[in-house]
């Protein structure tokens, strides 16, 4: 009489237990460890995105301040270049007589600045219109320097010039800007300068 032991299923069962006891899933605190790192990167990129976004627009926004402020010096430079006669020469304010429309009459200009919570804003007036806002955020409030003499000038004349004879003299302007959106002087000022050349004043 033999006897027969089968002990096959028995040794399969027992290695397929054994590998299912191997096989564990993420713990409750492994789960809330991933979840925490994937909210922090999430984080972090919006972050990132959010400070990009708004050096951008920033960039964006000097930017245009300055090319409306070189649109500006430009008319102002067309408008004193065709000047005939200057009424008032400060470092602040000017006023003078030009023919700004090319017709047969001559407009009284002005240009001046008008503080502004620390800071100051340029305005245009033509005879006695209503002014306009031509440049906002000067950090200072002296702008435009004088000068006389037929070659290029060296130093400029104490303004304000009060007197007929020196204001027939003055033969270029200087105007000089310091622009800053946050209306005081910091490492993102932006200084414009242009000199002008009076034409009917070079003899």
């Amino acid at each position: 009489m033999s006897l027969v032991v089968k002990v096959g299923p028995v040794i399969y069962r027992q290695q397929n237990k054994n590998l299912k006891t191997d096989q564990k899933g993420f713990s409750l605190v492994e789960m809330l460890l991933v979840i925490l790192l994937i909210f922090t990167i999430v984080a972090l990129v919006s972050s990132l995105l959010i400070s990009t976004e708004n050096t951008s627009r920033d960039i964006i926004s000097i930017v245009k301040s300055e090319i409306d402020a070189r649109l500006v010096l430009y008319r102002i430079s067309k408008d004193i270049r065709e000047t005939h006669k200057i009424i008032t020469a400060d470092e602040h304010e000017v006023i003078f007589d030009s023919n700004i429309d090319s017709d047969e009459y001559y407009e009284r200009v002005r240009y001046y600045l008008v503080s502004d919570g620390g800071h100051y804003n340029l305005y245009r007036q033509i005879d006695s219109e209503a002014s306009d806002l031509f440049i906002k955020n000067i950090v200072d409030n002296s702008i435009f320097t004088y000068y006389s003499g037929l070659s290029t000038p060296e130093g400029g004349m104490t303004v304000p010039v009060t007197d007929d004879e020196l204001l027939e003299t003055i033969k270029y302007v200087d105007i000089t800007v310091n622009i800053d959106q946050s209306g005081a002087s910091s490492p993102r000022t932006m200084t414009l300068d242009t000199i002008i050349t009076l034409r009917n004043r070079i003899y």
